[in-house]
């Protein structure tokens, strides 16, 4: 079986790119980051809760019989930076 060690991976991620422009930004960079540390393991996002429900998981594992269920939260604020000469306004 897989092991994910999330808060490894959230930091190697944070050390590659400390902002994001938006939750969803976040939520794919994340899922990357999970699929190059473990390219067997199935991922989905916005996976949906239930087909007559409109909810939606942010990402979705799928380890072997397990689904393991990640809802992120991104809270902005007013924000500019430069990051990698990229600039970053929230």
């Amino acid at each position: 079986m897989e092991l994910i060690e999330i808060r490894a991976t959230l930091t190697e991620l944070s050390m590659e790119r400390p902002t994001f422009y938006s939750e969803n930004d976040f939520q794919h960079a994340l899922a990357w980051k999970i699929h190059e540390k473990n390219p067997n393991m199935d991922i989905r996002l916005e996976k949906r809760v239930d087909r007559n429900i409109a909810e939606y998981f942010d990402i979705l594992l799928i380890i072997h019989n397990w689904n393991v269920i990640l809802e992120l939260k991104y809270k902005t604020d007013t924000f500019q930076t430069t990051f990698a000469g990229e600039d970053i306004r929230l």
